[in-house]
Parts: structure tokens; C-alpha cells; sequence
């Protein structure tokens, strides 16, 4: 690895590592850990494109930012994600646009730290079904009564994807929402918003919720894994189909 690309690295190791505390703990990154990743990281990584002419780095570099950008905007707009995710997988583009190794399906990194970073994020559901199936099956809790008139499959999923918790709580959105006629409308994906609404006033009760995750952590470890083994996608299917795999 030369020392350029080293030194964009660990400035974004350290970058996202400052952004993953602010997540954990307010669920809100300052743009300045992004513009200072970006303005820092991205005049290197273009005199990495200047030396580099005549290779194919310069235009795989710029087809990432690009591609990279649009995936991170789209999935924002699609509200699967905040603002801090779109931001951090922008500036992850202008400062590691291009693989530095061969276990990866495609050079344009970013997507591959952040298809890491969600299959990492999958904890998360496991996490979640393995505390119902503790509360249903070893502490005798009722807390499917909200879900009692839901199909199968939606409390299946709901098991998944929330729990029954003392609501209102910070950063959970509700799944549940009652209507004025006592109708009952589940919602399996809140908007995003609603994680974050103020909700400092009203009467709590006991409602079926599901977390907001913080992406940005993921992003950080997807980051770190990516770089220490490769693209998990690439890796499952030289495991499956037997092919060996590229070194780095």
C-alpha cells in the first residue's frame, strides 16, 4: 500500500471512529467530521488520480465517487438510513474509492464496506429475536398482545424487527399505531423521522417498538473487516462455489 492511500485510511478510521461516539451517544454526527474527512482525504486521493495517469485508477476513482454518491443519496431519500450514513459513505468514496486487494467482486470499495456494514447490522434482528424468544419463552411475557390480530408472517417479522418496551423511549419509533375508530395499523419500517420526534410529553405505556440502529458504527466496522479480510458477498461465494481466493 503506499503511503497516500495508508494516510487516507487512517484519517478515515479515525474519522468514523469519532463519528460512531457521537451516534452511540446522541444519534446525531456534526458535518464537520465529514467535511473535515472529505477536504482532508479527497485532495489526496486526486493527486493520487494525477500520479496515477495513464492507469486505471484515475477513471475507476471517479466512476466510484460517483456511483458510491448516488447509492448513498438514494438510500437516503428512500429513508433507509439518516443523513450521517449518506455523508459518511461520500466522504468514505472521496478518501477509498478503489480496492486495494483482490477479495472484492468489484473495485468501487465504498459499496463493499457498506454491503459489509449491513450484513454486519444484521446482529441487531438476531439480537432482537433472541430477547423475545427470552421474554416469550423463559419469562412468560404477554407482549404479543398488540401483534394478537396480525398475520403470522407480520409477528414473525416483528420479532425481528422490535420488541414491547415502556414507550416513549429515545431513539425507538413506535410499530403500532391506534387509530381514533380503535382500528390498529402496524408498521414493520417506521419513517425515519420518527425515531427522533420529541416525545417529552404524554402518558408512556407499553407499545411495540423497534430501534433505531446506528448505521455509522456498522459503516466503521464494515470499514475495518473490509480491509482485514475482503467483501463478505465475494468471500460467500468463492466459499460456495469453491473457487479460490484472491490474495491480497
Amino acid at each position: 500500500m503506499d503511503p497516500l492511500a495508508a494516510f487516507n485510511l487512517a484519517f478515515s478510521i479515525a474519522m468514523l471512529f469519532v463519528a460512531s461516539l457521537m451516534d452511540l451517544l446522541r444519534r446525531e454526527v456534526d458535518d464537520w467530521v465529514w467535511l473535515l474527512m472529505a477536504s482532508v482525504c479527497g485532495p489526496v486521493t486526486l493527486f493520487r488520480a494525477l500520479l496515477s495517469m495513464g492507469s486505471s485508477f484515475p477513471t475507476t476513482a471517479a466512476l466510484s465517487v460517483a456511483i458510491s454518491s448516488s447509492i448513498a443519496y438514494l438510500f437516503y431519500r428512500l429513508e433507509l438510513y439518516g443523513g450521517a450514513d449518506a455523508k459518511a459513505l461520500i466522504a468514505l468514496s472521496l478518501a477509498y474509492p478503489v480496492n486495494l486487494h483482490g477479495r472484492a467482486l468489484h473495485p468501487i470499495a465504498p459499496v463493499s464496506v457498506l454491503l459489509n456494514a449491513l450484513i454486519l447490522s444484521l446482529v441487531v434482528p438476531l439480537g432482537l429475536l433472541l430477547l423475545n424468544a427470552f421474554r416469550l419463552l423463559v419469562r412468560r411475557e404477554n407482549i404479543l398482545s398488540d401483534l394478537s390480530g396480525a398475520p403470522a408472517h407480520v409477528k414473525v417479522a416483528a420479532l425481528f424487527l422490535g420488541t414491547r418496551i415502556r414507550y416513549p423511549k429515545r431513539f425507538w419509533a413506535p410499530m403500532i399505531a391506534f387509530g381514533e375508530d380503535g382500528s390498529v395499523r402496524i408498521s414493520l419500517s417506521p419513517p425515519f423521522h420518527s425515531y427522533f420526534e420529541d416525545r417529552k410529553s404524554g402518558e408512556r405505556r407499553e407499545v411495540w417498538a423497534t430501534p433505531g440502529i446506528p448505521l455509522v458504527v456498522f459503516i466503521a466496522i464494515g470499514l475495518l473487516s473490509y480491509l482485514a479480510v475482503g467483501d463478505f458477498l465475494y468471500l460467500l461465494i468463492t466459499w460456495l462455489t469453491g473457487a479460490p481466493s484472491l490474495s491480497p
